[in-house]
């Protein structure tokens, strides 16, 4: 790695080369990817961040409930600084939720999993 260059920018330049299939420019000639692999990287690296933001995103120990239905659980609780994930914030007793907010509907089936996991009555 040459030392002039910034750790940051380097990993997502190979980042980007690797999904373009482009290989490592101090190896001498890369090989080159069929369209095939390099769809199969991408399919790859966007299911890993799939199956991986659930970690970042929601708060596992803690249970999100919907604000208009009395007991009625959504999934699990996102972390407070997750954009469009609280309804309000000015709900007597803390943030309130929406099944609606994106984080509920994009992993629509880890959160349906969950609540059954944990026996907690839903809406579905």
């Amino acid at each position: 790695m040459d030392p002039n260059r910034s750790s940051e920018s380097f990993l997502f330049r190979e980042l980007a080369r690797w999904l373009a299939g482009r290989g490592h420019d101090w190896h001498g000639s890369p090989p080159k990817l069929s369209k095939r692999q390099r769809a199969l990287r991408l399919l790859l690296v966007t299911l890993g961040c799939y199956l991986l933001a659930p970690l970042v995103i929601f708060d596992f120990t803690e249970t999100a409930y919907a604000y208009d239905q009395e007991g009625v659980a959504i999934g699990p609780k996102p972390y407070f600084l997750v954009p469009g994930a609280i309804r309000d914030f000015d709900y007597p007793g803390g943030p309130d939720y929406t099944d609606t907010a994106w984080p509920f509907v994009v992993w629509k089936p880890l959160c349906v999993v969950y609540c059954r996991v944990k026996g907690l009555r839903t809406s579905q």
